[in-house]
Formats: C-alpha cells, structure tokens, sequence
C-alpha cells in the first residue's frame, strides 16, 4: 500500500511539474511578443493579465482597472469593445488612437475563457501609426491636388 502512495505522489508530482512548465512555455511566448497583450474581466475590468510591452509602454500590471492603466480614463471607455463580445470566441477588429500615448493601434479583441471559466476580453494592439500619418498625409495631398484641379478646370 505504501508503494501505491509513494507512486501516486511521484505521478502527481510529475503532472505539476509538466503543467508548470507548460505554463512557463505559454508565458514565455506571450511575454516576448513586442504587441501590447492584454486579458481583462468583462464586468470589472480588472486586468488579468498583461505582457511585457503593456507593463512598459503603460505600466500597467495585473489587478489595475484597463481603462485607468491603458487610457488614462475613470470611467469606462466610450468605445470599449465588451459589447461586441457576447460569446467565447467572438472577435472585434478595430483602430483608435491611445489617449495616453498618442501612438494609433489595430486592436483585435477576443471574447475567450478564463481559468476560473468567466468570458473574459482578450486584446492584441498592433501599433499602425506611421501607416496611420502616412495615410492621413496623403489623404491631405489627394485633397489639395483635387482642390487644384478644381480651381483649374473652373479658370479654364
């Protein structure tokens, strides 16, 4: 009987220990993407979790309010994207400009679930904003050709 105890002990110790690394892997991967990562409560909006470039570009860390950490906001963000996402697996695909940094990002939310099984919001930000600038310059230069032309088909 000792044997069957000692033996059940080293599988179970063999299983944490898997699950652990596991774990590490999946963290590791999450950490080192170079995108803002970030998991909030739907409800709370606490953060669950945040990898390495919220927690540096933000300061943002697990437990602070995202609409405080990422925004600078006290209330919740006008253009949140929770209502979007009704079920696990639904997905929200967006572009807006950071009030905080002033930098625009592409930001794919995902409703996913959680370890304690809550619907949880899942985003990855994209930082666009030479795309963006480059984009808008341009728009500014069509405008003014067109406005030129304009004035030229109207002279002649």
């Amino acid at each position: 009987m000792d044997e069957k105890i000692a033996l059940v002990g080293k599988w179970r110790a063999e299983a944490i220990h898997k699950i652990d690394e596991e774990r590490n892997q999946l963290l590791s991967i999450f950490d080192n993407i170079r995108e803002p990562v970030f998991v909030a409560s739907m409800d709370t909006h606490h953060i669950l979790y945040a990898n390495n470039a919220i927690k540096e570009l933000f300061g943002a860390k697990v437990g602070d309010i995202c609409y405080e950490a990422l925004q600078g906001e006290d209330s919740p963000c006008d253009f949140c994207s929770n209502k979007y996402l009704q079920e696990v697996g639904d997905e929200h695909v967006w572009e807006f400009k950071n009030k905080r940094s002033g930098r625009w990002y592409k930001c794919m939310d995902r409703a996913i679930r959680w370890t304690d099984g809550k619907m949880v919001k899942m985003q990855l930000a994209v930082d666009i904003t030479k795309i963006k600038e480059e984009t808008i310059n341009m728009e500014s230069s069509l405008n003014t050709l067109q406005t030129a032309i304009h004035m030229i088909t109207r002279a002649i």
